[in-house]
């Protein structure tokens, strides 16, 4: 319902910290997410409340946030359920500078640039892709992700293409305001 989905946008767009006149942007991005992937919009919602403020602080755009939540939904987590894993991986990864000693030395060992998964500059997928190493490797991810996150970090490594073919489904759409105008008419 109506009220419903605007308390929702209001709620993200301020998670993002985003003026009104991005509201038509967000909303098609929301739209192109909920066609192209699992999670509908109200799921969307649910999960940039637990972790809009990390996606945010990670300098991960709205689109990738869409995108990676599309593709947990995919195999099953969405909701605020999603974005507290999201939110958790991308607080570990933000923080890689202060784990301990023998999990640096463990991902080092892997061949992980650990410098490489702090750096904001890049976007998230680039980031994620130094993972590479240790995609497989269950106790590595749980030396960086920790056992609660490791099913969560699993499932987005291994839908890395997969995100960065959703981000850019999902960018620069007019898919709500094609609904609309398909409704209206």
């Amino acid at each position: 319902d109506l009220p419903t989905v605007a308390q929702e946008l209001t709620d993200i767009m301020n998670k993002f910290k985003l003026p009104a006149s991005e509201a038509s942007r967000v909303v098609n991005v929301l739209a192109a997410g909920s066609k192209e992937g699992g999670a509908n919009v109200s799921e969307l919602a649910a999960s940039f409340l637990r972790s809009g403020t990390a996606i945010r602080a990670s300098n991960v755009s709205i689109e990738e946030g869409v995108a990676l939540f599309e593709a947990l939904a995919e195999n099953g987590t969405k909701g605020a359920e999603a974005g507290t894993a999201l939110r958790n991986i991308l607080s570990k990864l933000s923080a890689t500078d202060v784990l301990p000693k023998d999990a640096t030395d463990r991902l080092k060992a892997a061949g992980v640039d650990i410098d490489a998964l702090s750096d904001k500059s890049t976007t998230l997928a680039t980031r994620l892709k130094a993972l590479a190493p240790i995609q497989e490797d269950a106790n590595a991810l749980v030396a960086l992700f920790g056992v609660d996150n490791k099913d969560a970090a699993i499932d987005i490594l291994g839908a890395i293409k997969r995100t960065e073919e959703l981000t850019l489904a999902v960018t620069n759409t007019s898919v709500a305001t094609d609904q609309a105008a398909i409704r209206t008419a």
